[in-house]
């Protein structure tokens, strides 16, 4: 049962090739945001031994870029596209109905394209600003674990801003056993690699989007799929942050042994 929902997490939020559909029942896809983190920890893993490797052939700052695109490249660009709609939604869109509206439709628009290219220098900005500190290989590791962790607690404690929808799936059966079991998984995951810097980061990026959230509740009254794809990316970036500051302020804690 564990197994079959951790892969159709793990058929939802990257793009590895496994044919057969385990999905059995409707619950399913919210029972398996449990495993949301362990997701993200091999999204993590994926990454540095992009870097890791690369760094054989090239120069770090070219390893860097490698492992980005990679790890963009192996979740399918999913939260990316959220996180677009959502800038074109909620620019363009002047109550919930054209919000919601907007967000919906496949085509993209300048505020997406401005969106994207904003968050993604920035983002890349932020690991290249661990480029030669130690706290580059956690940063690898723990903010897609974070990212991915905070897509659950969303889940599990707002409601949905449509009436129907494929996030409506996982949001309709998503409660408080999912929510208990993802942050122990989270819990269990952290701690050996930055003890109570992990706290930290995890504490500022459930901040953030919790700030983000309240926002759009009072904007179209809850979530969407698109939605949590932006929750995503915020939290990287605010992990990012953390992460930087920690590097620059010499608080390092890492226990990572990889």
């Amino acid at each position: 049962m564990c197994l079959r929902l951790f892969l159709i997490a793990l058929q939802f939020l990257t793009i590895l090739p496994l044919k057969k559909n385990y999905l059995e029942e409707e619950k399913d896809l919210a029972g398996s945001m449990i495993f949301y983190p362990l997701v993200g920890l091999l999204i993590g893993l994926l990454t540095l031994w992009i870097y890791r490797f690369s760094e054989r052939f090239f120069i770090p700052s070219i390893s860097l870029i490698f492992a980005f695109i990679a790890g963009i490249i192996f979740t399918g660009a999913l939260h990316l596209d959220g996180f677009a709609d959502c800038c074109d939604g909620f620019y363009a869109g002047k109550n919930k109905e054209e919000i919601l509206k907007i967000m919906k439709d496949s085509r993209i628009g300048t505020m997406a394209v401005v969106g994207l290219f904003c968050l993604l220098l920035l983002k890349f900005s932020l690991y290249f600003s661990l480029l030669f500190k130690d706290q580059l290989k956690d940063a690898f590791l723990i903010v897609p674990v974070i990212s991915r962790w905070l897509m659950t607690v969303s889940a599990s404690l707002y409601p949905y801003a449509r009436e129907e929808g494929t996030a409506a799936l996982f949001l309709k059966y998503i409660g408080k056993k999912e929510l208990f079991f993802s942050s122990l998984l989270l819990s269990v995951i952290i701690a050996p690699v930055l003890g109570f810097n992990g706290i930290t980061v995890a504490a500022f990026s459930f901040s953030a989007v919790w700030f983000f959230l309240q926002w759009v509740k009072r904007k179209i009254g809850g979530l969407t799929g698109d939605i949590l794809g932006a929750v995503n990316e915020l939290a990287e970036i605010t992990a990012l942050f953390v992460f930087q500051f920690i590097a620059s302020n010499g608080m390092s804690q890492s226990f990572t042994l990889i």
